[in-house]
């Protein structure tokens, strides 16, 4: 069969880094059983260090485009510029090309932008709304990251249940030897030798990091002074109104955003956690945990969708909507040795049940 593998979504943010790896252990998988892989690519997806991996596999092929994803020209422009025949198209995120000509199948990671209220306006729920629509009935199968999200779009969609399987994203399992100079630059000038809090991921309104901080705030000065705050990711405008929120608490000395940091730094602040904190609203899997446990530090997370499913009790899950909970846990997980133990020990047990090869497996069976 001839396969089209869309990786233009290489470098963006989560679903960039789920592409990269997922593809990793697909495109050796498809091409061992006989069959021709063809990359898509725009310069600035091919350009990214995690596609240089994907690039290097012996006979792996590649059409470069100018048409990024997630811009309303790539409906019409993506026919125009790839003209190769294929049998399979995946497309690893929700809005496929309108004009795609292919048999297709579609990962969908969530559907955040209709669920969250005030998220965006009416019109652009409107367009997600009918654009995803249109990707999960025009594909010939559809895979998701969890139950949760399976559900939450079965019931929007009215799609049937034995369409969509569950491709269970992976974790890189950290090695012991995580470079401790990457992330001295920061514990000299912040703190943290003792270990800091860390949060890791984008900004949006979704991912609640306001009620975060604000729980981190009510904290004893103490336990703040020992354990700063570092939050990592892009510094779009969501990071920025977030930046003032830090600033409007009186929070500068303890809460640091140390913007976008390539995979070897974040490895290394993984290792130098004393904990890591991701308490969403909503979340179709939320990797960040999945990584932080690899590297044996404990967890806070939400005791809500796909969160709740994916970690039971290898983290400490509170209600997202309670900033005293959210304190709480932050306690807990940063001072409480009894139960920080106990959840060393069930987030490495549960890091290790997840693999990328796993999830590469369920979009080969869909493809093929």
């Amino acid at each position: 069969m001839k396969l089209l593998l869309d990786g233009r979504f290489i470098g963006y943010g989560g679903g960039g880094v789920f592409t990269a790896c997922c593809y990793r252990e697909l495109i050796p998988m498809l091409m061992e059983a006989g069959h021709e892989v063809t990359l898509v690519l725009t310069p600035k997806s091919a350009a990214h260090p995690d596609c240089s991996a994907l690039l290097k596999i012996a006979g792996v092929k590649t059409i470069p485009i100018a048409t990024e994803c997630l811009t309303l020209t790539h409906h019409w422009r993506f026919r125009k510029e790839v003209k190769a025949a294929a049998d399979r198209f995946f497309y690893p995120h929700f809005d496929m090309p309108w004009l795609c000509p292919y048999p297709s199948v579609a990962f969908i990671h969530d559907i955040f932008p209709v669920l969250v209220p005030g998220y965006t306006s009416w019109l652009k729920r409107r367009f997600f709304d009918a654009v995803c629509s249109r990707t999960l009935k025009r594909s010939v199968a559809v895979a998701v990251n969890s139950q949760w999200t399976k559900s939450t779009i079965v019931e929007r969609y009215g799609i049937a249940e034995e369409k969509v399987a569950i491709a269970y994203p992976g974790c890189d399992h950290a090695v012991a030897s995580a470079d401790m100079e990457k992330r001295s630059p920061f514990i000299e000038r912040w703190g943290g030798r003792e270990g800091y809090l860390l949060y890791v991921g984008n900004a949006k309104p979704h991912k609640n990091l306001s009620r975060l901080i604000q729980a981190y705030a009510t904290l004893p000065q103490e336990l703040k002074k020992r354990h700063p705050f570092f939050l990592v990711g892009s510094r779009d405008r969501y990071a920025h109104k977030l930046e003032r929120e830090i600033s409007r608490l009186g929070m500068d000395a303890f809460v640091h955003h140390l913007g976008y940091q390539p995979q070897e730094t974040l490895e290394s602040l993984y290792g130098g956690a004393k904990a890591l904190a991701l308490v969403s609203l909503y979340e179709g899997f939320g990797i960040p945990p999945l990584e932080a446990m690899s590297h044996g530090v404990p967890c806070l997370v939400s005791n809500t969708a796909a969160l709740a499913e994916i970690y039971g009790k290898a983290a400490f899950a509170v209600d997202p909507t309670s900033k005293a909970a959210i304190q709480e846990g932050l306690v807990r997980v940063l001072s409480d040795n009894g139960i920080r133990a106990e959840l060393m020990e069930r987030g490495r047990t549960l890091a290790g049940s997840f693999t990328w090869k796993r999830c590469a497996e369920t979009v080969f069976n869909l493809l093929i």
